[in-house]
């Protein structure tokens, strides 16, 4: 069942992406795109293993490691899954002797859910461990990491002009908002 889409999240200054340009002009580095690789080749030999406890074992060190991914495998076909995979792989052979590519030139190329979830799942990790801390909007950003206070608004007023406590939708809204997308087309990107 889809779940309901977030309210688009206005835009607010962030100190990683100043504008949603920004965030499509990163380079996807060798270190995401190994991480990713990884990601895809465990969840699709999860997907393939008979259920049982060593599976569920699995599927909960997966997705403690990389938050989302399961609701990933949910949104998109094995069949694309597997694309993403041998894309990552490709691009992991492609950066032994070459830069980096920017997140634009994923989209360009129809996989822009790689990039995109590779942020979705370090910002549901930041959601994780601001509802474990129990902070509330009084303590944001500055009780963030320092890595993590980069990609989330700087202003106090976002967070406050959020409901307490945050959900994920809050998560998939300022991504759409730091991609320039409306949350309607990001999640449409993050099935294909």
């Amino acid at each position: 069942m889809p779940r309901p889409l977030p309210p688009a999240s206005a835009w607010a200054r962030c100190d990683r992406w100043p504008t949603p340009g920004a965030f499509w002009r990163e380079p996807l580095g060798t270190g995401d795109v190994a991480s990713l690789l990884d990601k895809y080749s465990s969840l699709l030999d999860l997907i393939g293993q008979q259920g049982g406890a060593t599976r569920d074992r699995g599927l909960r060190e997966l997705a403690a490691r990389w938050p989302g991914v399961l609701r990933e495998g949910q949104l998109s076909s094995t069949s694309v899954l597997r694309q993403r995979q041998q894309v990552l792989a490709a691009e992991s052979e492609r950066l032994q002797g070459e830069p980096a590519r920017a997140r634009e030139v994923w989209r360009a190329c129809g996989c822009a859910a790689v990039p995109l979830w590779a942020e979705l799942h370090r910002m549901l990790a930041d959601l994780a461990r601001i509802r474990a801390a129990r902070l509330g909007p009084s303590d944001l950003p500055s009780a963030l990491d320092p890595e993590a206070q980069e990609r989330w608004p700087c202003s106090p007023a976002w967070w406050s002009a959020h409901a307490w406590p945050l959900d994920v939708r809050v998560t998939r809204s300022w991504l759409a908002a730091v991609a320039g997308l409306e949350p309607a087309e990001l999640d449409r990107l993050l099935r294909e």
